[in-house]
């Protein structure tokens, strides 16, 4: 199998299909592919949380994290276009009666790494700017494209306040900020820690130590993890995150709180086709295992 998206998301399908062969689940599972993960999920989003409501969890079958560790934690993203009006001027004649809107650019971008907060997690990347026609033209426009990344909500309510609430610095500059909240973030809650414990005994029994990570990474996951849609069962799973090839183990009435990713049951390639093998092999089986304990 070769091609784009063949690690990342073809070969999850194709362990799903060979642990689902084998399991014998005690309820119903669902298997769901989407085809718009890595452009936002903007059709899929819907179908994706609808599913979810009636699962008692998902397992998104991404690769793991570098040495095989599951993802209890992921980063949520927003995104953000900021656009500056100014004015043009002669730079050399009348400089004097423009508005640069690099000059106000500048202002903003440093008003916006100031918001990041690395110790909470929280970063904020100005990774595109396009500005001005010449350089003997005082720049009339200006454009930049941010990349935000939280790992708890409240960051997330914070940060996009504080960019929605942003203000010209040079008189007569005027801005325009676009975007918001692209994927909430998913948090490390208990119902999370339990599925993760879950899946580490079972990994134990098959004779391999399964650790657990975070990343600044998003997944459709993310999606699941924020609907927080009740449930009576107070020991329930929580819904696990769903991505391009997930499976979700259904029930008939709603679930509780987010979710985990099982996200990362694949291994990354580590050298050698016998022993990469090895692991994938312990990993589908795993993933069969985890389908019939839930």
């Amino acid at each position: 199998m070769t091609g784009p998206g063949s690690y990342d998301m073809k070969a999850g399908i194709v362990e799903a299909a060979f642990a689902l062969e084998q399991a014998r689940p005690r309820r119903p599972v669902v298997v769901l592919s989407t085809s718009d993960e890595e452009i936002g999920s903007a059709s899929s989003r819907g179908l994706i949380e609808e599913t979810a409501r009636g699962a008692l969890a998902v397992l998104v079958l991404e690769p793991a994290a570098s040495g095989g560790a599951i993802k209890t934690a992921r980063k949520g993203i927003a995104d953000f276009i900021l656009e500056v009006d100014g004015r043009a001027a002669h730079a050399g004649v009348e400089p004097e009666k423009g508005i640069s809107a690099i000059e106000e650019l500048a202002h903003q971008v440093l008003a916006l790494k100031a918001l990041a907060d690395p110790a909470s997690g929280t970063t904020i990347n100005v990774g595109v700017v396009h500005a001005g026609t010449r350089p003997n033209v005082v720049a009339a426009q200006a454009r930049a494209e941010i990349d935000v990344r939280f790992a708890r909500a409240s960051e997330a309510e914070r940060v996009v306040a504080a960019i929605r609430g942003l203000q010209p610095r040079l008189d007569d500059a005027r801005l325009r900020i676009s975007g918001g909240v692209d994927r909430p973030p998913m948090e490390r809650s208990p119902g999370v820690v339990r599925l993760a414990e879950l899946a580490q005994r079972l990994a134990g029994d098959l004779g391999f130590r399964l650790a657990e990570t975070s990343t600044g990474g998003g997944s459709d996951g993310n999606f699941t993890a924020a609907l927080g849609v009740p449930m009576n069962c107070d020991d329930a799973m929580t819904i696990t995150p769903i991505s391009t090839a997930s499976l979700a183990a259904t029930r008939q009435r709603p679930v509780i709180r987010p979710v985990i990713p099982m996200v990362g049951l694949r291994s990354r390639w580590c050298g050698g086709a016998m022993f990469a093998a090895e692991r994938r092999l312990h990993r589908t089986q795993l993933l069969r295992l985890m389908i019939d304990a839930l």
